[in-house]
This record gives C-alpha cells, structure tokens and sequence, in this order.
C-alpha cells in the first residue's frame, strides 16, 4: 500500500450501466438468487463473495481524474478494498436471509431483492445485477436499513479518506467539520444522547442535510423526549418522504411505546416499498395480539405458517393465541406439530408452558396430551 496514505476505512453498514433484457437469462439469475440463500444457510460465504464484483462495484464511487497521486490513491484503495471486502461474512450466522425475488426496474437492470430476518428484526437487500464476460456478478446493494447503496456509503468514507490525504491542502473550516463530527459521534458511543443530540447542531450544514446523518438523529430521539422525536422525525419526513429506512427503523419502537396504529402504518410502508412480502404477516400478527384483536392475530399468524411451514416463531405464537382464545385441541396439535417437526422433546414443551402459560395446564386437553 502506497506510504501516502494516511488510512482507509472499509466497512459494510450494508456508473450506473443500463442493458437490455434481450441477452439476459431469467432462469439462470433466478437460480443465483436460491443459490445465494442455500449457500448463506449452509454458512458458506464463497459464493456471494464470488458473485460480487468489487471493481466493478469500485467504479462507482472513484473518482475520475488525471491527477497521478489521486490515481495512485485510488490504485491503493481498491488493493485494499479487494482484500478486505467480505459480504459474505456479514450474513452468515446472523439469522434467516431468504430470496425473495428477481424484478427488472424501469431501466432495464435486474436486481434480486432479499430478507434478512434476525432478532434485531427486518431488513431487505435490494442487488444489482450486471452480466460480466458471459458471467452475472452483482456490483451494488441498496439497503433498506439505511437506506442507501453500498456504494454511497463507501463514497463517503472513500471522499473523507481522500481529502485527508497529503496532497490535499486541508483548510481550516474542514479540520473543524471533522473534529465536531468525531465529538458527536463519540457521545452515542458513549451512549450520552443529549450531549450528542446538542453537538449535532455543530455539525457541518452540508452533513446535517444527509439521509445517514438524519438516521444517526432519529437514533438518538428515541432516547430523548417525545418532543425531540416528533421534530427529527418531522425533519426526515420532509427531507426523505417515504423513506423505507424510516418506517424500518420505527416499527419496533412504536411497538414498544404500544402506538400500534402507528406500528402498522409503519409495517405498510415497507410492504409496499419491497412490493410485498406475505412475511410481514409476523409483524402484523403481533401487533394485533398486543393490541388483544386475537381474531385477526391468528389469521396472520395462520398465514405465516401457510407460507412459511418451516418458520418455528410463528408455530409458537400461534399456540399463545389459540390458549387465550380457549381453543385448547388446536392448542395441543401446535405442541404436536412442534414435536414432529422440529424436534422438540414433551418435556421441553411442558417446562415451557409451566412458566408462560400454567393456566393451559389445567385444561383437559392438556392433561390428556401430557
């Protein structure tokens, strides 16, 4: 690596090229889409990490210029990048990633789009797909979460790393904007919201105006007062009017402040912003058990299984609807269906309901099932 380079930050948060569909093979980049998910769920990260062209994804966000020490910088930066680069290792392991879907948008380009399901909740992985040489490789990731290519996320660090380099005569207002941003980025590491949510406001103008600096706000909202929350979340609103990556970010909490109306508009937002996806049907189950509609609970959570047979969580809230509703039978063929398929023991199942559910063990249907 080139000694004029100071650092190069590379880190996954998570020229555009247009071509016709002529030459494209549906079956086959449907088929990398189910690869992708089976090679993810068997913990093999080489396939993806095959599939994705870094130079290609690289090209993206360099900067074109005749100046030699940039191009030497950017030589450098993408030696790094190729070394470093690890899609694969950020999704192996960290919960259920399922393919979803092949579309073409209004372009002509492919994308697969993809869920992430993990206990920290939902997200959704939008690629790019670009034919390379007879091959397909992916060269880009919106993600929903943040709302924002990966490339764009790797333009900012890559243009951050690029002004502090030597060769460029880094004047005072600039040394300023990094040193406020460090300062407030480091009170929410530290986790000291209102002295960070205060030195926001010394934030360069430019950066304030951005979609991960308005997210890094909402963040620290949730942690101040409700008047904090209702003016950030205003501001996004009007700068990003809807923007999934709000609605993703807002679900759980007004879940957790038991604004369930709130909850599901949030949960609609994102359906109709990944074109539909039958498994938010969870999300929406739960929010009309919180909210004690236990009818419309168990047709959500019935569908879940419908079109998820194998998603365990949804077998289990379904048995707490059917033990308030009283439907004790149905009750006793989900602990049966538990059992069968997926491996768990009687006795497993009994020290479960003894501790969240003692009244069903009174039932003559459980009495008869132990």
């Amino acid at each position: 690596m080139s000694k004029q380079l100071k650092k190069i930050i590379l880190f996954f948060s998570i020229p555009v090229l247009c071509f016709g569909q002529g030459s494209y093979n549906f079956a086959k980049i449907d088929s990398i889409g189910n690869a992708i998910e089976s090679t993810i769920s068997a913990k093999d990260k080489s396939y993806i990490n095959q599939l994705f062209d870094v130079e290609l994804f690289a090209e993206r966000f360099l900067m074109a210029s005749e100046n030699e020490m940039v191009l030497n910088y950017n030589t450098a930066f993408l030696d790094a990048l190729k070394e470093s680069f690890d899609l694969g290792k950020i999704l192996v392991n960290k919960g259920e990633y399922n393919y979803m879907r092949l579309y073409i948008d209004g372009d002509n380009q492919f994308h697969l789009m993809f869920r992430l399901f993990t206990e920290d909740g939902i997200n959704y992985h939008d690629y790019l797909i670009q034919r390379v040489d007879e091959r397909y490789k992916l060269v880009d990731v919106y993600v929903f979460y943040t709302g924002r290519n990966l490339s764009d996320t790797y333009r900012d660090r890559y243009l951050e790393t690029l002004a502090e380099q030597d060769f460029f005569e880094s004047n005072r207002e600039f040394k300023k904007a990094t040193k406020a941003y460090e300062k407030y980025l480091n009170f929410i590491d530290k986790e000291q919201y209102k002295k960070a949510y205060l030195a926001s406001f010394d934030v360069s103008e430019h950066r304030q105006q951005t979609k991960p600096f308005k997210l890094l706000q909402l963040r620290i909202a949730k942690e101040l007062s409700p008047e904090v929350l209702t003016d950030v979340l205003a501001d996004f609103e009007q700068s990003f009017p809807n923007d999934p990556s709000l609605a993703l970010r807002m679900v759980d909490y007004y879940y957790e402040i038991e604004a369930y109306d709130k909850s599901l508009e949030s949960v609609e937002m994102v359906n109709k912003a990944v074109d539909g996806d039958y498994f938010l049907d969870i999300y929406r189950g739960n929010i009309h058990y919180a909210k004690g509609d236990l009818k419309q609970a168990k047709a959500y959570f019935t569908a879940v299984i419908e079109n998820f047979p194998y998603f365990v969580e949804a077998y289990d809230l379904l048995f707490a609807v059917y033990v308030k509703l009283k439907q004790n039978d149905e009750a006793v063929s989900i602990l049966n269906i538990m059992i069968k398929n997926f491996g768990y023991t009687k006795s497993e199942l009994i020290d479960y309901i003894l501790d969240e559910f003692p009244n069903f063990t009174r039932t003559t249907a459980y009495q008869n099932w132990q």
